[in-house]
């Protein structure tokens, strides 16, 4: 339930100043911004971020680790 959230949804936000969304296992996404019109193009990006990710996993690729120059990171405008 939402209202069992609300400690971890603020411990989340509180750790992730800059974050617009908070992904919550068995649960799903909640997103926002100033107004709606940012929200809704916060939430037209995760679903694309999110949608590769499943694409990617179901591909084989790992996506839980981070980026590294051999898995195609551009550093200083090089790959």
């Amino acid at each position: 339930h939402e209202c069992d959230l609300a400690d971890s949804m603020a411990q989340a936000i509180e750790a992730n100043p800059r974050t617009h969304a908070v992904l919550v296992r068995r649960h799903g996404v909640y997103i926002w911004g100033k107004d709606w019109v940012q929200a809704k193009t916060h939430a037209e990006c995760y679903h694309y971020l999110f949608e590769a990710a499943v694409r990617l996993a179901a591909l084989g690729v790992d996506t839980t680790g981070a980026a590294t120059p051999a898995l195609g990171l551009i550093e200083g405008g090089k790959r």
